[in-house]
């Protein structure tokens, strides 16, 4: 598996240089996801690779009007996998929280969610104009591409809630934890947390009931995402 990945990776590394001018770095965390990633699904470790390399990490304008945090990306091909592992790893990658998807005329934009696998190091404007500090720590953590969230300084980084943690050691599926608890504290505005823990519960008993593959056992955040505390079995 490792000599696979990196054959595909320096395909992917050196289409990702040729597409354009490169500068700075990409820091590749060394966390619990970024391991489980590599572990479970390397063709979609590859792909946010991919993507994180692509990634503007500047507002300077550009012909294609990319947000910082955002890539343009070819076709399977380009990106070194089967169609197959294209949208495969692509629908994980969602799974998680870590990149959305949108088709345009120009080809599909990848928008980085968030940095618990790879950080682009986001360039602020005071950096832009020569003052360093302005911008440090505006990329770790969290959210980077959406700017609503970097306008009120939301903290990805908040320590897990009791309710949280209690509903996470109810769920059969222990990964996405990160994603998982910022979709759930965004769940807590339209429902409770004990209404999210029956869920999870019946859900588990259904798991148990209809002998559930482990493989076909929802990821949590999008179990939350999919509002599947209303399903009824």
């Amino acid at each position: 598996m490792t000599s696979r990945i990196s054959t595909r990776f320096s395909m992917s590394a050196a289409l990702a240089v040729s597409s354009g001018p490169m500068n700075g770095f990409v820091k590749l965390n060394r966390s619990v996801e970024t391991m489980e990633l590599l572990e479970t699904d390397p063709n979609a470790f590859l792909l946010l690779a991919l993507i994180a390399l692509r990634a503007r990490w500047s507002s300077v304008p550009n012909r294609r009007n990319l947000q910082p945090g955002q890539c343009l990306l070819g076709d399977h091909a380009k990106c070194g996998l089967t169609q197959k592992e294209y949208r495969t790893a692509k629908n994980r990658l969602e799974s998680l929280g870590y990149v959305a998807f949108k088709g345009t005329n120009k080809g599909t934009v990848a928008t980085i969610l968030s940095t618990q696998v790879y950080d682009v190091n986001l360039c602020s404007e005071g950096e832009l104009r020569g003052n360093p500090a302005a911008g440090r720590g505006q990329a770790k953590g969290g959210s980077v591409a959406t700017n609503e969230e970097r306008k009120n300084g939301k903290n990805e980084e908040k320590e897990y809630s009791p309710q949280f943690l209690e509903w996470w050691a109810a769920y059969p599926r222990k990964e996405g934890k990160r994603p998982s608890f910022i979709m759930y504290e965004d769940s807590l505005s339209v429902v409770s947390a004990d209404t999210l823990l029956a869920g999870v519960r019946r859900y588990c008993e259904n798991i148990s009931r209809t002998d559930v593959e482990a493989t076909m056992i929802l990821y949590p955040e999008k179990w939350l995402k999919d509002r599947r505390w209303e399903d009824e079995y």
